[in-house]
């Protein structure tokens, strides 16, 4: 919508709101997202090592390429792409979380290996992608996560594995996180793209693997397309929350929705 001094977004849904205005962009996310506003911090904040300069900031939010393109052309050293915002997130991170996936290609170009670069909460830019259920984004992120590992010189297999299944601090995993916020399309991209090399038995810090969340949400096609993978290595009845086997809470849930 519009609003005086800039345009003011708002996913209600998400609890995600940012507002462009006379002061800056303002960007609000509640719930598991983050919650800061950028017109909050000090002007000399921007560019030190622990924020991002403003024009980068506001390139990565509006998901101005022209911006974002002209901006980087005057920075041979890599100052502005290696910037952060308070809470470590980088110009990708900023990207993934929107769904800016025109913008991965002049940042991966520069920085490769910002994919699976960190912020505060342990989150790399496929968790943010998604949770926000961007499937676009998801996808260039697994392409370079492939290309990446493959030019390494570390065992391709191991490198994607440890990329694919990457734990947060709450040590959710991109797949936790695109099962938990209901983005099932992303979900079945990640496991049929990835495979065995993302292991969907993984529990978090709740004791909640993918698996039995899918279970638990009665998706009956994502959880038969997991079990194709993880069969023939993981015993699926003896993966327990509270007491239950996984198979009997999938029948339980369903059965609750018949």
């Amino acid at each position: 919508m519009e609003a005086e001094g800039g345009i003011e977004f708002t996913e209600t849904d998400r609890g995600m709101e940012f507002t462009e205005t006379d002061r800056g962009i303002e960007l609000r996310e509640t719930e598991d997202w983050y919650q800061y506003t950028a017109s909050e911090f000090e002007s000399s904040d921007f560019g030190s090592s622990y924020s991002m300069e403003a024009a980068i900031y506001r390139a990565a939010v509006a998901g101005d390429i022209d911006g974002l393109t002209t901006a980087l052309q005057h920075d041979s050293e890599l100052n502005l792409l290696s910037q952060l915002t308070p809470r470590d997130d980088t110009i990708l991170h900023i990207a993934a979380r929107l769904g800016h996936h025109h913008l991965v290609e002049p940042i991966q170009s520069r920085c490769p290996d910002y994919f699976k670069r960190s912020n505060y909460n342990f989150d790399h830019p496929l968790h943010l992608a998604a949770a926000g259920g961007h499937l676009s984004m998801v996808e260039s992120l697994i392409t370079i996560a492939f290309q990446f590992a493959i030019s390494s010189r570390q065992e391709t297999e191991e490198e994607l594995k440890q990329i694919l299944n990457w734990k947060n601090n709450q040590g959710n995993t991109p797949l936790h996180m695109a099962v938990k916020d209901h983005q099932y399309e992303v979900a079945l991209f990640l496991v049929r793209r990835a495979g065995s090399l993302l292991n969907s038995c993984l529990p978090n810090l709740e004791k909640k693997s993918p698996l039995y969340m899918a279970a638990e949400a009665g998706h009956q096609e994502l959880f038969e397309v997991m079990m194709q993978f993880v069969a023939s290595n993981v015993d699926a009845r003896n993966m327990l929350k509270d007491g239950q086997p996984l198979l009997h809470v999938a029948i339980t849930t369903r059965n609750k929705g018949n």
